[in-house]
């Protein structure tokens, strides 16, 4: 009964026949603009009538940046920021740097919202890397978003997840949703909106070929889960120096989303499994031995449980051979 509770639960359970490997991953993500993008007056973080929601009782302009400057830097491996609100800062020099007590002057600050971001579309192009096998992308992959509570989520038409054929395409409001918030303009633990503090947004994707106790070579999944880490804001800073007077300072605040990869493989290996199995085996062995000796030798009635385990003749036994030797 030991030795089948054992095999059920190491061996099926828990994939003891299996040589369970990560895989190695890499990432490209491409922002796009809406094609139409939504009216100012339709948004209500650009407009006069919701300055309760916005700090020092003030409301911001907005501007249209596209992704090619609403993200700063350009470049990054794992990790992408775009921009929600943006100060921009006009800074001169009056005097020398030879001057110790020399410091910059602002001479104008400009500070806005960019707007309809959260219908700006992030193309995810994944791929993950096998030992024994050719690399896949998002676009040979079934694969699903999980919301919060690890629900599959349906999205809006022209997003896609996990179709066979096309690259991953999510707006960065589906992106919210599935970390739990509706909008950038909830506010933070500060009482600021995220879409002026900034947020930080982690998505992993989760690579697998095993589900639940089966595993199969052929049934390679994704799964992408997206949590909003709390207490957290997150800006970049941009220096564009003119000359040894004249900077002009890009300070952007924004969703920061950044990527990781993982995943289990497994694929059945002989030598795992008799390791498994020998090591399985070796334990109940050991755990044979402590209860005999704990039975037999520590507790009060061990000289009963000595009987029951030994039967002691009472004359030695006389060996009979039938076949002389010659």
């Amino acid at each position: 009964m030991i030795v089948v509770t054992y095999i059920c639960f190491q061996m099926i359970y828990n994939h003891g026949y299996l040589l369970v490997s990560s895989p190695t991953c890499s990432i490209r993500t491409t922002l796009h603009q809406p094609y139409e993008s939504t009216p100012a007056e339709e948004l209500t973080y650009c407009m006069p009538n919701n300055i309760h929601a916005l700090p020092n009782n003030s409301y911001l302009p907005c501007r249209y940046w596209g992704p090619n400057i609403a993200v700063y830097p350009p470049l990054e491996r794992t990790a992408i920021l775009v921009a929600t609100r943006v100060t921009k800062s006009t800074l001169y020099l009056h005097c020398d740097f030879t001057d110790p007590t020399c410091r910059w002057n602002i001479s104008e600050v400009d500070v806005f919202f960019i707007a309809d971001v959260e219908r700006f579309t992030m193309e995810l192009d994944h791929t993950m890397f096998l030992k024994k096998t050719t690399q896949m992308n998002a676009e040979k992959l079934p694969g699903v978003l999980l919301d919060i509570h690890d629900y599959p989520m349906s999205l809006p038409p022209g997003e896609v997840v996990g179709e066979i054929g096309k690259q991953d395409n999510l707006t960065l409001g589906s992106l919210l949703q599935a970390s739990g918030f509706d909008s950038l303009s909830l506010s933070n633990t500060r009482g600021q909106p995220m879409r002026y503090d900034g947020a930080v947004v982690i998505v992993m994707i989760e690579y697998s070929n095993i589900h639940g106790i089966l595993y199969s070579n052929t049934d390679l999944r994704y799964t992408i889960r997206v949590r909003m880490v709390n207490n957290t804001e997150f800006n970049s800073v941009q220096t564009n120096i003119h000359n040894e007077t004249y900077v002009v300072e890009v300070d952007r605040r924004g969703l920061r989303v950044l990527f990781i990869q993982y995943g289990s493989i497994g694929e059945f290996d002989l030598r795992t499994f008799l390791l498994t199995m020998v090591s399985g085996l070796g334990l109940i062995k050991l755990a044979t031995l402590i209860v005999d000796f704990t039975t037999i030798w520590l507790l009060g009635e061990k000289r009963y449980y000595k009987s029951l385990k030994y039967e002691y003749a009472d004359k030695p036994m006389e060996i009979i051979d039938n076949d002389p030797v010659y």
